[in-house]
């Protein structure tokens, strides 16, 4: 499975993920820097135990915690 989103993503963005891919950027036109904004919320990966993520920046603080 493939999930791509173009957008933001709240808490516990791919929770529980086993196999796949999670592909998350900024909306084409934003005009933030995606540097330095959050684009994916606090726990996202929670609990996962496989898979790729791709990302443009870093999620919440507590991002894939075990």
């Amino acid at each position: 499975m493939t999930l791509e989103l173009e957008g933001d993503a709240n808490d516990y963005f791919g929770k529980g993920l086993s196999g796949g891919k999670l592909i998350v950027y900024p909306p084409k036109g934003s005009t933030f820097e995606s540097k330095d904004n959050i684009i994916i919320g606090n726990v996202a990966l929670y609990g996962a135990t496989a898979g790729r993520d791709f990302r443009v920046r870093p999620g919440g603080r507590t991002f894939c915690r075990p």
